[in-house]
């Protein structure tokens, strides 16, 4: 095959990890014995034919396949050294881009640079797209290509099997300067992986109502009825939402740290960042993020621009796993490129001065599942929570409740929607019925009814008036004495046994 140069050809192969060159060798002569049978061949030259047949679509790899009897494994392995020599063919043009760089970086034009890349065991920085554009057509690179398009074909070019042959950098991880702590995500592949069910079409989520009616409770049948994620507690992540919960603790923040004297502050990612990364590189598997006892802080300031991408029309859909490895800002990159729809929020820098944001995408395969109590110094929905979240009440049920006591809580629970009719509100009094499911006899019951006095005394700030017309005709109750509040609290505690008070 006069038209190639066996000897640059197997130092490439050997630079890029081919240890038996002369294999892919022999591939390009079965190529060319394969090509000169077709006529639409003839007209080209070795290497054109070579290179046509390295993108051959399955029409033609059934005309191959048929006309010189070759079997599946025969023409996957020619059809890779040609696919292989068509790189090296661009590996040639690139090596004279890469040259006149190095010899004058002056007529290169680096200001918008993002990524720079680093080849083999060189030192030299390459401007990923600003070399790109210097041979754009010999890649094969349309007019518009992203710099995720131009990393993608210079992957191809230089690597084989995921080595590290080259090494890209983001402009960011130049300016900032590293310390030992700072650990980055390595590069992984996407995951064809599959286990439990991505059926499920609730994608969000909100349960709310009283404490005690069981919204954890469903929510863990969701997880391990219809996602199917009983044995894969990995691809959940709970988190309990307290008064104290911040925006800079979930997706990012500052975090200050002291070496030597010497103050340092550093970018943190939070956990449900960290989450969705990991469920974007498992695009076969569920992923649930649990939110729990949202009421205590506003949904909207905890994610923030996470509440705009959750829609379902917004996610990022359709992506498979290939043979390449990214990392999280590359697999985002090749996610948009490859669905221009998806939609996606820039997020920026914290620490370090460059002018450059990160995107953050939401993968189709995360749920969000929220819980919520009431309270009575706001509102718990929010408009857009209502417009993004299927939003469900649970209510108390007498049914789960021991018989011992079932009469009492059903009865309980509908005077207090009759007494309280006048409330805005009135079902945000009820008793949920977790502490009753197990109660069966007097002691037990009198210290279940005592959680009730308290939380009608101290939280609801119910006046004793109004609680006794509620409580004090109901079963179980009539030998109790219906003074006050502290009456009836010192009492119960008596009957309930907490004898150590005396």
């Amino acid at each position: 095959m006069i038209d190639i140069d066996i000897d640059d050809y197997s130092n490439y192969l050997s630079q890029v990890g081919f240890s038996d060159s002369k294999k892919y060798i022999t591939y390009l002569n079965q190529a060319k014995r394969v090509l000169v049978k077709f006529p639409e061949y003839s007209i080209l030259t070795d290497s054109e034919k070579i290179i046509k047949f390295a993108n051959t679509d399955s029409l033609f790899r059934k005309r191959f396949e048929k006309r010189m009897k070759l079997n599946k494994s025969a023409f996957d392995n020619i059809k890779s050294g040609a696919k292989r020599y068509a790189y090296y063919l661009q590996y040639v043009k690139l090596q004279k881009v890469l040259k006149a760089y190095r010899y004058d970086k002056s007529s290169f034009i680096t200001n918008g640079a993002i990524i720079y890349f680093k080849i083999f065991d060189e030192d030299v920085l390459y401007p990923t797209k600003a070399i790109c554009q210097k041979i754009q057509k010999e890649l094969d690179l349309v007019d518009d290509f992203t710099t995720y398009q131009a990393k993608r074909k210079l992957n191809k070019i230089f690597n084989f099997k995921n080595r590290n042959n080259i090494v890209f950098l983001d402009i960011s991880d130049l300016e900032r300067k590293p310390t030992p702590r700072t650990k980055k995500r390595d590069n992984e592949a996407i995951s064809s992986q599959k286990i439990g069910n991505l059926d499920f079409k609730i994608k969000t989520l909100l349960l709310k109502g009283v404490p005690g009616t069981g919204k954890s409770r469903a929510i863990e049948n969701i997880i391990n009825d219809k996602l199917q994620l009983k044995d894969h507690k990995q691809n959940i992540l709970r988190i309990n939402i307290h008064s104290a919960s911040s925006n800079a603790d979930l997706m990012q923040g500052i975090g200050i740290s002291s070496t030597d004297g010497k103050i340092e502050y550093k970018e943190k990612q939070g956990l449900i960042l960290n989450f969705i990364e990991k469920a974007t590189f498992q695009p076969n598997q569920p992923f649930v993020l649990v939110l729990e006892e949202i009421q205590e802080n506003s949904l909207n300031e905890l994610i923030g621009d996470l509440i705009y991408l959750i829609e379902d029309d917004k996610r990022a859909k359709g992506y498979e796993a290939d043979d390449e490895a990214y990392g999280y800002q590359e697999l985002v990159e090749k996610i948009i490129a490859d669905n221009p729809e998806t939609a996606y929020v820039e997020v920026p820098y914290l620490v370090n001065s460059s002018t450059k944001y990160r995107k953050m995408i939401m993968p189709d395969n995360l749920y969000i599942f929220c819980t919520s109590n009431y309270r009575d110094d706001k509102k718990v929905i929010e408009d857009n929570l209502l417009r993004r979240f299927e939003v469900l009440e649970i209510y108390p049920k007498a049914s789960v409740v021991h018989e011992y006591c079932r009469d009492f809580f059903e009865q309980l629970n509908e005077n207090i929607l009759t007494k309280l009719e006048d409330e805005i509100h009135p079902d945000r009094f009820l008793i949920g019925h977790s502490n009753w499911l197990k109660v069966d006899n007097e002691q037990d019951f009198y210290r279940a009814f005592l959680k009730v006095v308290v939380e009608f005394k101290d939280i609801k700030e119910v006046e004793f008036n109004d609680f006794k017309e509620i409580v004090q005709e109901l079963p179980l109750t009539q030998e109790l004495n219906f003074n006050s509040y502290k009456s009836l609290i010192e009492e119960l505690q008596t009957k309930a046994g907490y004898d150590f008070l005396d």
